[in-house]
């Protein structure tokens, strides 16, 4: 509460709340699916947008894990050159 609304009088705060209350009302009218408009947009989120975000992460892991694979395969062969060629010099 700041000192300018505590010193209005009981006329000045019945106004203003009255004002809220119109404004709070046309929007209401202005809007009256506004809730089906929600749910619409919670259920589409729900049924489409989080499987495939969720197919997207999977695959997006899936291809890391598959590149961690290939490097440690591409090492482990450079390695297994490398000591060959280090026995076969001896």
């Amino acid at each position: 509460m700041t000192m300018k609304t505590f010193m209005k009088s009981k006329a000045q705060k019945n106004e203003q709340i009255r004002k809220l209350q119109e404004e709070i009302d046309q929007a209401k009218a202005e809007y009256p699916d506004y809730n089906k408009l929600i749910e619409f947009i919670v259920l589409l989120h729900y049924q489409v947008e989080v499987p495939r975000f969720k197919a997207r992460k999977r695959m997006n892991y899936i291809n890391t894990v598959n590149n961690v694979a290939v490097k440690e395969i591409k090492n482990a062969h450079v390695s297994a050159t490398l000591f060959h060629g280090m026995m076969a010099s001896e």
